[in-house]
Order: C-alpha cells, then structure tokens, then sequence
C-alpha cells in the first residue's frame, strides 16, 4: 500500500522524512541479533541415550546440524561447525560489512558474520573463511567448497575473539579455529 500510495502521488509529495524514518527502523532492526536457534536444547543425558543417538532419523538431523553437541573448545580455539574440509593457517581479516571488503588481501582469512551472494568474488582470493552464523548448507559452506577453501561456520563470536591481523589456524574437517598468536 505504501509503495503504491508513494508511486501515486510521488510528483506531488516530499517522501525525504518517510525515507529517514524507514532507514532509522532499518538501523535499529539490524542491530538486533536473532538467537541462533528456537527453543531449548534437550538434556545432554538424551544424547548419550543409545535409543535416541541410533535413531536413524536422529542421525539425519544430528549430521544435517552439525553434529552432537561439542564439549567447550579450549582457550584462544572457537567451535563452529566444519562447512568446507581442508586445514590453513593465516592472517585474520575481520569484515562486518561489504563495504569493508577492501581490506581484504589475497591469502588471507575472512572472519565474518555471515555471507551472501555479494561476497562470493572474494571467496576467489582468500585461503579460508570463519563466519558466525551458518550450517553446512549455508551461503559460505556452500560458496568454500565450490572455490576449494577451508570454512568454519557457526563459529559464535568469531569477529570479537579473533581480532584483525591475528594470525589463525582454519580446520574445515572439525569446525575449528584456533588463534596462534594472541
């Protein structure tokens, strides 16, 4: 409705303060960070319950999320989820945003939140990628495979535990991401 009431009276009406209410919605809306999952995780004694961990449709799902839940990484190593196999060790470039994709040099390892088809060219020139959203059939698992890079996705808190210029060790076979120099 908005859309066609703007596109029918366009010529005669000022929209600039409708934009900037919209942009300051947008703004605010995109600092909210959604919770990586609905509901609660189940007791960890359901796991090792052999009736529940053979179910072969527990299997499916277990392998499709990510696998049984992980026991705490160890200091200055993030667990995420392994999205594309291979082992690498780099500097870490830490990205929020497309528009800082320009600091990017060829080699390096892109920490981010997460990535879209826009980014996909700089899959091109970098050794691994580390997000902190995703699963293995997300944008970046998907992307770092087709390219032959390691990934880790799902790594939770990656751009504020790697800080930018550190340099990291990537293992897309176990989802993990170990800071080598502090």
């Amino acid at each position: 409705e908005e859309l066609q009431e703007t596109a029918e009276t366009l010529s005669h009406c000022n929209r600039q303060s409708l934009v900037a209410e919209r942009r300051a919605e947008m703004e605010k809306f995109s600092a909210i960070k959604p919770p990586h999952a609905v509901g609660s995780m189940p007791p960890a004694s359901l796991f090792s319950d052999p009736a529940f961990a053979n179910n072969p449709l527990i299997r499916l799902f277990t392998k499709l999320d990510g696998g049984m839940p992980k026991p705490p990484p160890e200091p200055g190593t993030l667990q995420g989820n392994a999205g594309a196999p291979g082992k690498v060790q780099g500097i870490a470039r830490v990205v929020r945003t497309l528009k800082d994709a320009g600091r990017v040099q060829p080699g390096e390892i892109l920490v981010t939140e997460t990535t879209a088809p826009p980014w996909t060219p700089l899959f091109a020139t970098v050794a691994a990628v580390v997000t902190e959203t995703g699963g293995i059939l997300c944008h970046s698992a998907v992307v770092a495979r087709e390219y032959k890079i390691p990934a880790v996705v799902g790594a939770d808190g990656a751009t504020v535990q790697i800080k930018d210029g550190q340099r990291i060790e990537v293992d897309g076979d176990t989802g993990r991401v170990k800071v080598l120099i502090a």
